[in-house]
């Protein structure tokens, strides 16, 4: 898997992204949750076959991130 479309998040601090083969408890649809309860908040990614669908669920979950600062 290419780095290059998950570099944001190198410029967002506290942020620690896992990958998973089964889908993270509470997980959406699309195989990602956020848990920004911990620190450093936590992304937990189900690795699918197709790349453009792990960097979209992870910036997906990204978002939830930088919505939830204050």
């Amino acid at each position: 898997m290419s780095r290059l479309p998950l570099m944001p998040l190198d410029a967002v601090p506290d942020v620690e992204v896992r990958w998973t083969a089964e889908p993270p408890k509470g997980a959406c649809e699309l195989g990602g949750v956020y848990d920004g309860d911990r620190g450093p908040a936590l992304i937990t990614i189900r690795r699918y076959r197709n790349d453009s669908r792990n960097y979209f669920t992870c910036l997906h979950e990204l978002g939830h991130h930088l919505f939830a600062l204050d």
